[in-house]
């Protein structure tokens, strides 16, 4: 009887160590758990509060770190990481996608209401408004602003002459129009119903850097390809 006290003895205190090591396990688990989601609700509240504070500063550093670091990612299977291309990428994505659309998409946003579409569709206002919104953008911004910019200042950063820029340009214009309203009237749509002035630019900076690991590898070295396609769109 002894011998079954011993043995019932060294179990439950087998158990309680087991009990007592889990425990402390889970309790780590969470404190790290609620550490990392401490910092990241720090860095969330403190970038909201740059876009509020200074948004032209805040977006233009946004684009250009998004874009480095796609094209990084476009570049990772090359030997020698090409830095002109890189530089290239950020120069445009900082003047336009950083510069050029923190007072665009706001005026977009003031001007378009869904009145034009409304006339001939019966939808939600907002809605209409995000549509009109995002085919203003779409289908007059980005042929005669986006495009231009898009070809001069990489052509530039990578030593093209005017001539095989616009050479580039007439080459890849038309295909690479399709390309873009086939990700980006879905991805501005969602933004202009969705967002907040202040994050329309960090939106479309982060779509953008998905949209650039796609498609930079297959554009990216204008000084070797020529007229081949630019891996950016927007």
């Amino acid at each position: 009887m002894l011998s079954n006290c011993c043995r019932s003895s060294r179990r439950l205190v087998h158990t309680a160590r087991h009990t007592l090591t889990d425990d402390a396990m889970r309790a780590r688990t969470l404190a790290r758990s609620l550490c990392i989601s401490s910092a990241a609700s720090f860095v969330f509240d403190g970038y909201a509060q740059l876009l509020v504070e200074h948004p032209l500063t805040t977006n233009i550093a946004t684009a250009g770190a998004l874009a480095a670091a796609g094209d990084a990612v476009a570049q990772r299977n090359n030997v020698v990481y090409d830095a002109k291309r890189g530089l290239s990428f950020v120069a445009f994505d900082a003047a336009y996608r950083g510069g050029f659309q923190t007072p665009l998409l706001p005026w977009i946003i003031d001007h378009c209401h869904g009145d034009v579409l409304g006339q001939v569709l019966s939808f939600d206002t907002n809605i209409l408004a995000a549509a009109e919104c995002t085919l203003f953008n779409q289908l007059t911004v980005i042929p005669i602003v986006y495009y231009p910019l898009f070809f001069g200042i990489t052509g530039y950063v990578q030593n093209l002459d005017a001539d095989a820029s616009l050479a580039r340009a007439k080459a890849q214009f038309t295909t690479l129009c399709i390309r873009n309203w086939k990700f980006w009237i879905p991805a501005n749509f969602l933004q202009f119903c969705l967002l907040p002035n202040e994050w329309q630019v960090p939106y479309t900076c982060a779509m953008g850097f998905i949209w650039n690991v796609i498609l930079s590898a297959s554009a990216g070295d204008a000084r070797v390809e020529g007229a081949a396609s630019p891996s950016k769109t927007r």
